[in-house]
């Protein structure tokens, strides 16, 4: 009898040995896969930048979380390009259908030439949300692109 227990024992210890979860590396496909296909991009026509936008958290369509995404900024030739001195970006989040604005906009921070990272944008509630990107120039507006989102 238990001679049969430890037999048992092992078979089934075996049998239940498959794949290890800590060899599994198709979620690191899948974060590259998810940035490659949140990349959305308009452009500044007054200085020939396009914006880039590639979420990282989010969008989410609850004043509980936390929204976050990249800002790169090309010229035509798909290179890097840096904001002249005197501009700025501006990031506004707009509900059209009710009227109002975000809780918070968020702020942005340069991280290198040509990337910004946009960070503590929280959005109300679900529904449609325009995103607006204002290029300032010396504190004013020069141009503004949107990018839509059904939250």
């Amino acid at each position: 009898m238990k001679k049969n227990l430890i037999i048992i024992f092992v078979l089934t210890f075996f049998a239940s040995c498959g794949n290890s979860p800590q060899n599994e590396h198709s979620y690191e496909k899948k974060i590259t896969d998810s940035l490659e296909n949140s990349k959305e991009q308009k452009t500044f026509k007054s200085i020939a930048t396009s914006v880039q936008l590639q979420w990282l958290q989010g969008p989410f369509g609850d004043p509980a979380q936390e929204s976050q995404f990249l800002m790169v900024l090309t010229n035509s030739k798909g290179q890097t390009v840096e904001l002249l001195e005197e501009y700025s970006l501006k990031v506004t989040g707009i509900m059209p259908s009710m009227g109002h604005g975000t809780d918070w906009d968020g702020e942005n921070i340069r991280l290198e030439k040509g990337l910004y990272f946009h960070k503590e944008l929280f959005f109300n509630m679900p529904g449609d949300w325009v995103l607006y990107i204002d290029l300032m120039k010396n504190n004013e507006i020069v141009e503004t692109i949107n990018f839509d989102y059904m939250l």
